[in-house]
């Protein structure tokens, strides 16, 4: 299993919660220090749930985002920056 490598930090993940704060329905599929991926909602320091490749949390993130009846995804890449949103 290769292993990857991440520049994301608790820092980086503090910064994007405190800009994020008061904002609902916001989710944010970021890389973790732990070779997995995270969903974190937006303006919470703690992920939602976590993943083992980044595939499986968008899958997951949508399907969320749909049953909640309202939201949006946005995707990380291992750098932190945003590859991609989805919105519902």
């Amino acid at each position: 299993m290769a292993q990857t490598l991440s520049i994301y930090t608790k820092r980086l993940g503090r910064n994007v919660a405190k800009q994020a704060k008061g904002t609902i329905g916001k989710y944010h599929i970021i890389p973790a220090q732990t070779n997995k991926w995270n969903i974190v909602a937006e303006g919470s320091l703690r992920p939602f749930k976590a993943f083992t490749s980044k595939d499986k949390a968008v899958r997951f993130a949508k399907k969320y985002v749909i049953s909640v009846n309202a939201g949006q995804v946005i995707i990380h890449g291992l750098e932190g920056k945003i590859l991609g949103q989805i919105s519902y």
